[in-house]
């Protein structure tokens, strides 16, 4: 389009309804004016951003999906092949978010125009998301919000919020999504859809009421495009038009910045635009289609072609107000209401209608009828006639009537109230046999997971002179050719060091958790997220095998809540933990239902004590100084009160699997304080009972030991091994070989226990994790064994909170704060044990985000018998260097070989040689996950050699505020370590036992035993079903009316069974009561019997003519009276007679006589 002179307005930018489209809703961006654009004479062919036109394409994957299309050096999707004309490439990916950040700066940072307020979205759908920048942006922006990105290709990042989810799906197939949005966004998608009706008919089912769906795109029939909106059933159609000049040719600088924006964009990808349009649709050839594409770009590099894109964004609602205000019960409660208006009303309606046309004169049976009809409504009520009037009525007369009144309301609330009280509910029914089918994480976390290999289990043991696993010894050992030199030695040509698990293991390890219906995981089923190949002369003779890999990939610890990853069920609430388990959800069921599974449960466990020590930062801003002073403190709050130096001497720990944390954390405490005391060459045992006045840290300490004395980190949280004041960690405080506690130390106590002496820190973080010989600093040689828990120890250092509170005003600001910190010593091991979970699964579909858990709980048993039977393998008196199996078996190995066991509820993890020197959150030297992950992550949470994620807060605000919350007592501090062992184990390891599966124990064990091929997993589910409820509150009237019913009917049925002649009373007592009887009798006395039958009634004196004089408007000098002239008239010809015929006069005076 081209932009010569100003444009007028189009004919149709006049307001009109909102539906057409035209009147906008929302404010537009004020830098981006709506008007023609002004051109900048003095801009040059110059200024254009440079073209770059080539491509890169990435390599493919294995699935269908990925394997892509390569055509003219450009890369294009798989999926649907030739539904989408433009390339995938990266070279396109970075065109998509470079266009992102031009719309980003078109809206001036806003997500969209739409007037919706983003507190309010929960689940919103990005159609045709691309590179996924934008589904992305509003998932950070909004935590709150459930964001699907639905794109032909897989070009989207791995690492997305938790909140975002990509799903690999053509716009035009129809659409299973089981919920709907409140936000269905799409932009730029000319040339993706090809039934666009469809697509907007899809757009509007998949809405929920009220919800909004914003299209910006450039459209060529912005009408059509309207017209099919509004036949879809949106209203409140919005448009915005925009114009992205094709350089910078406009003279406003806004636009100007665009226009090189747009160029940079479109002329820098003309090619990959354009290409497939082509060649490929109009079939030209490539010399044929360069040549063209050389005078596009001159031509639109240009700055005297005043060219832009028209980009038109429309936003536009779905409302439904009864699916949006009302219940059913509601409906019919206003149902009803309208029937009980128009029973009343339409008969008082039609009195005013008959009175207009009745007049005064009318023969004896039309009085009758007009009395009776005027008596069923609610006219004698609304003017008060006599027939309501109490007064002077007799007492029985009033109450009965006084009572149907009362009825007649009552029947009214009845029935518009009694509907209200329903309600639907979708509630548990009986549990029956269901198919699961596997649900896939479409996040990061199932991403990143990697399919199983078809390789069997390995394990590497000793990395010394043995260096084969128990039980697999083959003729290879190590000979130390010179000190610390190590060499392999094989004896015969078959040697090698085997690795594969041998049988007998593997089928006892899979004994307790392979039989049909069981849903725990056992040893082979907890396995590495992702993995790597390896080969090794000496291992199998060179075989191909598997080492476990590491990769970080969300920080879950700031969302307090459980999370449902691929294999796993991660809880980060109070009690950290994980389950493992291959999810899988119910099929076939309209509701959804709920269920329980038994998961092998594996969780970090902490204990922390208050070292009675607080760190205190005093900042100083002097007004005349740029310079901040910074002054440490220890704070005593008790930390040396009935302490003795003696307290560095203690008894080896014996708690074995009754494991005492808290009992080991404040041991390390209390030795701690004493070193503290020492360095700080304060004498122990104090002379006062008082704490000691603040002491100011050394600079030398300030330097020394950042973590406990950086003013830069004073906000952040430090999970740190125990270490001195000073922080030497390599040279750490130790008493001297003079001190009375070491000059007066005895090797054992008097029963002859060695009693342990911490003369270092190091000794003090040794006796804490338990060891026996604290003199080395090398794995105590009992760790292969169940009866020595991993256990490791260090210092929680809290976030810091403000001494005096917060200066919020400027009058209260004095350039000086003061935070303070607590010291916590903290012990961790990790526990493995079996809980109970209750599943909820509320969705038809196999998506895991309809899956959620309602609760953890550990599982109960009826007696001691019934617990579960874990072994742990030992090494017996050999000294070997390895990390115990240890695993659920079944009651036959309770006395196997080589292995310890324990009938109990749960399980403390042995300890390994990877607590020493350990590598943490790192790949495996083998594929054996569940034997060597657990006790790394303890061995690294207060140190280690690797590397792991930042969990101090210092860049994430959302971890620093969690762990400012639990940094305020000893008691919730002890979550801190948990939750970040929680989250590295989460990333590390996967659950691949499928739940309900029935396998045997396959050898040897491979780590695709549980690929999802095999089978459909059957079991038993509690599904929902949908009930009606009511709420008795809304049936009080009717129950009322139902009462005074109940007991007006029994008492008619009484008086009728003992009163035969009632009837016939009740009948004379109508008819001569009726004005037209009663007018005829008095006006022509002994004329009839008054007990004659109303059918004779009718035919004589029912057909006399009488006229009432004070009827209408003009009255006549009588009040009632026979018109002789009027016999055998109908009414209206009667009412003509007027007074010309002769009559029988009847006054008040005489009725009243």
């Amino acid at each position: 389009m081209v932009d010569q002179t100003p444009p007028p307005a189009p004919a149709d930018a006049a307001p009109s309804s909102p539906i057409s489209g035209d009147t906008p809703a929302s404010p537009r961006p004020a830098g981006f004016p709506e008007g023609p654009l002004v051109a900048d004479e003095n801009a040059t062919q110059d200024e254009s951003l440079g073209l770059d036109d080539n491509a890169s394409s990435s390599a493919s994957l294995t699935s269908s999906i990925l394997k892509y299309r390569h055509e003219n050096g450009r890369r294009y999707h798989a999926f649907k092949d030739g539904a989408y004309a433009f390339p995938n490439d990266d070279v396109e990916a970075e065109r998509m978010d470079f266009q992102h950040m031009m719309f980003h700066k078109m809206y001036e940072g806003a997500p969209f125009l739409s007037p919706i307020n983003l507190s309010t979205l929960t689940h919103v759908l990005d159609a045709g998301t691309g590179t996924g920048i934008w589904a992305v942006d509003l998932a950070d922006d909004n935590p709150h919000a459930k964001v699907i990105g639905v794109d032909l290709s897989p070009i989207q990042p791995i690492f997305v919020p938790p909140n975002a989810e990509f799903y690999i799906e053509d716009l035009e197939d129809s659409w299973s999504f089981s919920k709907p949005f409140d936000l269905i966004f799409a932009r730029m998608l000319t040339g993706s859809i090809g039934d666009w009706p469809k697509f907007y008919g899809q757009s509007f089912e998949h809405t929920v009421p009220e919800a909004a769906e914003k299209l910006g795109r450039p459209f060529n029939n912005a009408k059509a495009i309207k017209n099919g909106l509004a036949e879809a059933g949106f209203t409140d159609i919005v448009h915005h038009q925009f114009k992205w000049p094709t350089n910078r040719w406009p003279k406003d600088p806004n636009m100007k910045e665009l226009g090189a924006w747009t160029f940079e964009n479109v002329g820098r990808n003309l090619y990959g635009l354009s290409v497939a349009l082509f060649t490929r649709g109009l079939g030209w050839s490539m010399e044929e289609f360069e040549v063209f594409l050389v005078q596009v770009r001159k031509e639109m590099s240009d700055p005297k072609i005043h060219g832009y894109f028209p980009i038109s964004t429309r936003f536009h609602q779905r409302w439904d107000l009864l699916d949006q205000m009302l219940t059913i019960a509601e409906v019919s409660g206003l149902i009803a209401a309208a029937s009980v208006i128009v029973q009343y009303m339409l008969p008082a309606a039609l009195v005013i209608i008959l009175i207009k046309y009745v007049g005064s004169q009318n023969n004896a049976v039309t009085w009758s009828v007009l009395n009776r009809t005027i008596s069923t409504t609610l006219w004698p009520y609304l003017l008060r006639a006599d027939a309501v009037s109490a007064n002077h009525g007799s007492r029985s007369v009033r109450i009965l009537s006084w009572t149907i009144t009362l009825s007649a309301v009552l029947l009214v609330l009845a029935s518009v109230l009694a509907p209200l009280g329903l309600y639907e509910e979708i509630v548990p029914s009986g549990s029956q046999q269901v198919q699961f089918a596997y649900a896939q994480d479409p996040s990061s976390w199932g991403k990143i997971t990697m399919p199983r290999p078809d390789l069997p289990f390995t394990r590497v043991c000793e990395s010394g002179l043995n260096i084969n696993c128990p039980g697999q010894y083959q003729g290879v050992y190590m000979n130390e050719t010179s000190e610390g030199v190590f060499q392999s030695v094989e004896t015969d040509e078959n040697s090698t060091i085997n690795i594969t698990i041998p049988a007998n293991y593997t089928a006892m390890f899979y004994s307790a958790t392979s039989d049909a219906g069981n849903t725990l995981s056992g040893m082979f089923d907890i396995q590495y997220r992702s993995w790597y190949l390896n080969k090794l002369d000496l291992y199998n003779k060179g075989e191909t095998f598997a080492h476990g890999d590491f990769h970080f990939i969300e920080n879950l610890i700031p969302q307090d809540t459980i999370h449902l990853k691929e294999g796993l069920v991660v809880d980060m609430r109070d009690t950290p933990g994980i389950g493992f388990r291959n999810h899988t959800v119910p099929v076939g069921l309209e509701h959804g239902g709920i269920w329980s599974e038994d998961l092998t449960w594996v969780e970090p466990v902490t204990q922390c004590v208050d070292t009675n020590l607080s760190v205190e930062v005093n900042f100083d801003k002097p007004i005349d100084s740029f310079t901040t002073n910074h002054t440490f403190f220890l704070v005593d709050e008790g930390a040396w009160l009935d302490m003795e130096m003696e307290e560095l001497e203690t008894r080896p720990w014996n708690d074995n699997q009754t494991l005492d944390l808290y009992g080991r954390a404040y041991k390390a405490a209390r030795m701690h304080n004493v070193l503290a005391a020492a360095s700080l060459n304060i004498t122990l045992p104090l002379e006062s009972a008082k704490p000691l006045p603040k002491i100011e840290v050394p600079e030398k300490w300030v330097s020394g030991n950042p973590p406990l004395f950086s003013y830069l980190d004073v906000d952040t949280v430090q999970v740190h091994q125990l270490s001195s004041l000073d922080g030497d960690t390599f040279n750490v405080f130790s008493l001297s070989n003079k001190s009375d506690v070491v000059v007066n130390h005895e090797e054992a106590y008097p029963d002859g226990i060695r009693k342990l002496l911490a003369m270092n820190y190091t000794a003090i973080t040794n006796i804490c994790r338990g060891y026996y010989l604290i003199g080395d600093s090398d794995l105590d040689r009992r760790g292969n064994n169940i009866s020595f828990p991993a256990v490791d120890c260090g210092f929680v250092i809290g976030a810091a909170s403000r001494v005096g509170g917060e200066e919020i005003s400027a009058d209260a600001y004095t350039g000086k704060k003061t935070y303070r910190r607590k010291l916590y010593t903290c012990a961790t091991a990790m526990r493995v044990s079996i809980k109970t979970v209750d599943f909820h699964y509320n969705g038809t579909s196999t998506h895991l985000s309809n899956l959620r858990v309602d609760r953890i709980t550990d599982k109960e048993y009826p007696n001691d018998a019934s617990k579960p039977l874990w072994a742990v393998e030992h090494s017996g008196d050999k000294r070997m260097y390895f990390d115990s199996m240890w695993g659920l078996v079944n009651d036959s190995y309770e006395t196997v070989e080589g292995f310890s066991t324990l009938r109990d509820s749960h399980l403390w993890l042995p300890t390994s040689p990877s607590m020493i020197g350990n590598f943490g959150e790192t790949g495996g030297y083998d594929s054996l996950a569940a034997v060597s992950v657990f006790v790394r992550q303890v061995g690294s949470i207060y140190g280690g050699l690797a590397d792991k994620r930042d969990y101090t807060g210092q860049y994430e605000y959302a971890l620093l505020e969690r762990f400012r919350r639990l940094s305020e007592s000893a008691t919730v501090a002890s979550q801190i370590p948990s939750l970040i062992a929680t989250d590295g184990i989460s990333a590390n390891l996967v659950g691949t036992k499928t739940a309900f599966s029935d396998r045997g124990a396959p050898w040897p064990a491979s780590l695709a035993a549980d690929a999802q091929a095999v089978g459909t997993p059957v079991g038993r589910v509690v599904p929902n079903k949908r009930v009606i409820r009511y709420d008795i509150r809304y049936a009080i009237p009717g129950l009322v009316i139902l009462g005074i019913f109940a007991i007006a009917l029994l008492w008619a049925a009484v008086i009728l069974l003992f009163s035969s002649s009632l009837l016939s009373t009740l009948r004379n007592t109508y008819n001569q009561t009726s004005p037209g009887r009663l007018a005829a009798s008095l006006l022509e006395p002994g004329s009839a019997n008054p007990k004659r039958p109303t059918g004779q009634w009718v035919e004589s004196d029912g057909r006399l003519f009488i006229s009432f004089g004070h009827i209408e408007k003009s009255e006549g000098d009588y009040f009632c009276r026979v018109v002789e002239n009027g016999l055998g008239l109908e009414p209206e010809k009667e009412r003509l007679a007027g007074d010309s015929g002769t009559a029988s006069d009847l006054n008040a005076h005489a009725i009243r006589s």
